[in-house]
């Protein structure tokens, strides 16, 4: 599968105590706000430029000045980004729900008027679908393992409406029914083992004090799946039938820190 490298700014963070440590620790935080125009999702906010035969599609990109960097997966097939890729997006169309704004983020800074995290332009939208093409996936291109330490979640418009309202094919969610939307956000090691599992809900209904519907972005630790090298993303909703979900297979995600020791 096609990859694109993104670069990455690095922050510095100070050991505990009075004193800096030698060799602190350094967190490295992908904002996707360095990403080239011509890389982001377009030209409309169903993608078009996500699919095989578009005028363009994902190219290989880091910065030179970055010695670490990040790949992840592209959409490459017919139907691919929807049934496991991840898109870069500035996106934030907030009224229609339908498949041809499935790269828009449910989410406008009430300051800036853009989708990101924190009042940022730029985030990430993963299109999980049936999975056949395999799950979308952060990863370590150089297939070295690192520590997760955290990342910002959010829904899709296209989700979030459809779980709102309900349409043709998918119902609207409801406390009465106890319906739920879960990421479910696996960490593997180089070798291919399973180091953990963390379950994320980007909607709960369960009982009558849960959340509902996530309509802003959330903050999912991710440390406790260890040094890994790859995050593989997964969803499961309580509105499921023969073919898997009805609920849209898609969500967003900002700011994804990892440690750098």
């Amino acid at each position: 599968m096609k990859k694109v490298l993104l670069s990455v700014a690095t922050v510095a963070l100070l050991a505990s105590g009075c004193q800096k440590d030698e060799n602190p620790a350094k967190e490295v935080i992908l904002t996707f706000e360095d990403v080239p125009v011509d890389m982001l999702a377009g030209t409309t906010a169903y993608g078009e430029n996500l699919y095989s035969g578009a005028e363009h599609q994902y190219t290989r990109y880091t910065d030179a000045a970055t010695t670490l960097t990040t790949g992840i997966n592209e959409a490459d097939g017919t139907y691919d980004f929807w049934n496991g890729g991840v898109a870069i997006s500035q996106w934030n169309n907030m009224t229609d729900a339908d498949y041809l704004n499935q790269c828009s983020v449910y989410y406008r800074d009430k300051t800036s008027g853009f989708g990101g995290y924190d009042g940022s332009k730029t985030f990430a939208v993963a299109g999980i679908g049936t999975m056949t093409n395999g799950p979308a996936e952060v990863f370590f291109a150089d297939h070295s393992e690192r520590r997760f330490n955290y990342v910002w979640i959010t829904n899709t418009t296209y989700a979030a409406l459809t779980m709102l309202n309900g349409n043709d094919y998918a119902k609207q969610f409801s406390y009465d029914d106890g319906d739920w939307l879960k990421l479910i956000v696996t960490g593997y090691k180089a070798d291919g083992s399973k180091s953990g599992q963390i379950d994320f809900y980007l909607a709960d209904f369960r009982t009558t004090n849960a959340g509902g519907v996530l309509q802003e972005w959330k903050k999912l630790e991710l440390s406790a799946l260890g040094e890994v090298n790859k995050l593989s993303f997964g969803m499961e909703s309580s509105d499921s039938g023969d073919w898997g979900m009805n609920t849209p297979a898609y969500f967003c995600f900002d700011n994804l820190a990892f440690s750098e020791e």
